[in-house]
């Protein structure tokens, strides 16, 4: 059915993926909580640490606000092709 379909899917695909496509932004946010916990030498109490990830952590979701782009553009394809 993919293969047959193919001219069809693709064009859906190569707009939602970057959307869909969540590896990136979960390596990103590991690597900036190491990051936090990399520069530390001694954490003191486990609160401490909550502390410092919660800190990082709230940098890190900051530009994840943002709108997504052209995610009207994805959305109004995603209902022409797919009606309800």
């Amino acid at each position: 059915v993919w293969l047959r379909h193919w001219d069809n899917i693709i064009p859906i695909f190569m707009d939602i993926r970057k959307p869909i496509y969540t590896t990136n932004p979960i390596e990103g946010c590991n690597r900036q909580l190491r990051k936090a916990t990399k520069t530390k030498g001694v954490v003191p109490t486990p609160d401490a640490v909550h502390k410092s990830f919660w800190l990082a952590y709230r940098n890190i979701a900051e530009p994840w606000n943002r709108p997504l782009h052209n995610w009207d553009l994805i959305l109004n394809q995603l209902a022409i092709r797919f009606p309800l």
